[in-house]
């Protein structure tokens, strides 16, 4: 494998671009039916890989961070 590639289940960007399109983990894993722990450790999944945080959580929702 080429130096700097990171490998990330397919299904895992799928369930991000989903969230965040509703801007909701909650809604999100209705759509998807996954449960909502099972969609948070898919996203947690996706930070650890690219070593950032991709999505500011509250309880109004999700956004993208900057």
């Amino acid at each position: 494998m080429a130096k700097g590639v990171i490998k990330v289940h397919l299904d895992y960007l799928r369930s991000f671009c989903r969230v965040v399109k509703v801007k909701s983990i909650t809604k999100a894993s209705g759509e998807l039916h996954l449960s909502q722990p099972a969609l948070s450790q898919q996203i947690n999944s996706l930070e650890n890989k690219f070593r950032t945080k991709l999505l500011e959580r509250s309880n109004r929702g999700v956004t993208l961070t900057r």
